[in-house]
């Protein structure tokens, strides 16, 4: 925060060889580099250009130097790249180290020897479960208790799973320059929470089948192989499949569609199905969402094959999409009413805040875009944040995988 300090160098030139403290002492410099303080790394970096605009934050350190022209934001950007890529090169080698002595390949994937038991009482007790559905049922009766069993949360990890995009920065701004037709027009994260006893761990990675190992490496690190997995998300093709390719060794594991994605999913196409106003198409959307509030998927997929195209339908293909939708996703759809009343997680949402906290609040602001190694680099550089890493990793150079207990937490 002071500035830049000049020191003087010396070479020794001995019986052993010659020891030259530019090179020997520190890390040899490229071209004009400099060496950067703790101080400066934890609030330029940490604290500063993940919150607010490389140019907002090189002015605020400039002006506090006296001197407008001491950094430019383009220093500070680099700077904070390299530092994003060290972070992402330690977190998968401790990722690798963690499964390595577990016994697991690279990739995740479990020895042939492992056996994970679930122990029974991991499930809600019979009788609490029946009241539940009494309870939530009400007048209408006990409601179905659905495919999915109901978990004993204190005997289970929830791992909430999303992608998010940010706008992707053109290649070349020439005049009459035009961009390959596979050039993507976002840049993607994905990013998860991974939550036991209460606290979390935020991970993100480049793409969800690399995030994968990392979740499992947070699993294994927190003694954690014994409990129930339950997967919450927004429904995503890529994000079951990627899933289901690393945890299909994994005893009961669960995947549950967030209720939210789904809500808005059948308000959606049956805007775009229905006829008539947003009054007339209310009630069908009120049936369909009790019904698949209280589990009765089979009963939903029917009210929407008694709709005929000569009543209410406008548009035969969303109607028919939205029961395709529902049948894709018959067995991860629960009967929330009762996971309700039993106070379990029936949302995505903590993945949601960490898509905010990561991403969305530096990114997805007007008029911003970027490369692949930019936005990736500010998403990680949040996440040791969010994860009360930065002293660990400015001290140790290291990162601690396992989620923290609560009381430490």
């Amino acid at each position: 925060m002071a500035g830049r300090f000049d020191f003087q160098t010396h070479c020794i030139d001995s019986s052993g060889g010659v020891f030259n403290t530019a090179c020997d002492l520190f890390t040899p410099l490229v071209g004009r580099g400099h060496y950067h303080t703790r101080g400066f790394r934890e609030a330029a970096l940490f604290f500063g250009c993940s919150e607010v605009s490389y140019r907002s934050i090189t002015e605020t350190f400039n002006r506090l130097r006296c001197d407008p022209k001491a950094t430019k934001s383009r220093t500070v950007c680099n700077v904070a790249e390299r530092e994003a890529a060290e972070v992402e090169t330690v977190l998968n080698r401790e990722v690798q180290d963690v499964l390595k002595k577990a016994g697991f390949s690279s990739d995740g994937k479990p020895p042939s020897s492992m056996k994970v038991k679930i122990p029974k009482h991991s499930l809600q007790p019979v009788k609490r479960v029946e009241q539940a559905c009494r309870q939530a049922g009400g007048d209408s009766g006990p409601l179905p208790t659905g495919m999915i069993p109901f978990e004993n949360p204190e005997l289970s990890v929830y791992c909430s799973v999303d992608n998010v995009g940010v706008n992707r920065q053109k290649d070349c701004r020439q005049e009459g320059w035009t961009p390959p037709k596979e050039t993507l027009k976002n840049v993607w994260t994905s990013v998860a929470t991974v939550t036991a006893n209460g606290t979390d761990r935020v991970l993100n990675a480049r793409s969800v089948v690399d995030l994968m190992p990392m979740i499992m490496a947070t699993i294994v690190c927190s003694s954690l192989l014994n409990r129930r997995l339950i997967f919450l998300t927004d429904g995503e093709k890529a994000l079951k499949t990627a899933i289901f390719d690393a945890f299909s060794w994994y005893p009961n594991v669960v995947l549950i569609l967030d209720w939210y994605h789904l809500s808005r999913k059948v308000g959606q196409l049956l805007s775009m199905g229905l006829n008539g106003s947003s009054k007339d198409k209310k009630p069908v959307g009120a049936q369909l969402r009790k019904l698949l509030w209280e589990g009765r998927t089979d009963q939903a997929i029917a009210c929407l094959e008694a709709l005929t195209p000569a009543g209410k339908v406008r548009n035969q293909t969303k109607v028919d999409e939205l029961k395709t939708y529902l049948e894709r996703h018959r067995t991860h759809i629960p009967s929330y009413a009762v996971r309700d009343e039993l106070q379990l997680r029936n949302s995505s949402n903590r993945v949601e805040k960490a898509n905010d906290q990561l991403v969305s609040q530096r990114q997805k602001r007007k008029g911003l875009s970027w490369t692949d190694d930019g936005s990736a680099s500010l998403a990680t550089l949040r996440m040791v944040r969010v994860n009360g890493q930065i002293k660990n990793w400015l001290d140790n150079h290291s990162l601690d995988l396992a989620i923290p207990d609560e009381e430490a937490a």
